[in-house]
């Protein structure tokens, strides 16, 4: 845009110029702006698909090392 302003300033239709500059800088953001939101969304459904059959971590017992959840459901600890 500085260079499109810059230009506009020694050309005597520079506001005719500087309005396409505009329209142009204006156009490629919201082009951008679309294709960032639409591959958010891809990852985001590909995050949700891939991941969904993935367990959670327990959270680490403080003291005692960390701790995951069995199948069965008890907790496993590091030996003390």
């Amino acid at each position: 845009m500085g260079a499109a302003i810059a230009a506009a300033e020694r050309r005597p239709d520079g506001t005719s110029l500087l309005a396409t500059a505009k329209d142009a800088f204006t156009t490629g953001l919201q082009k951008a702006a679309t294709v960032s939101a639409a591959l958010t969304l891809v990852t985001a459904v590909l995050v949700t698909t891939l991941l969904r059959n993935v367990p959670a971590i327990a959270a680490a017992s403080a003291g005692t090392g960390t701790q995951r959840d069995t199948e069965a459901g008890e907790p496993v600890t590091a030996a003390t």
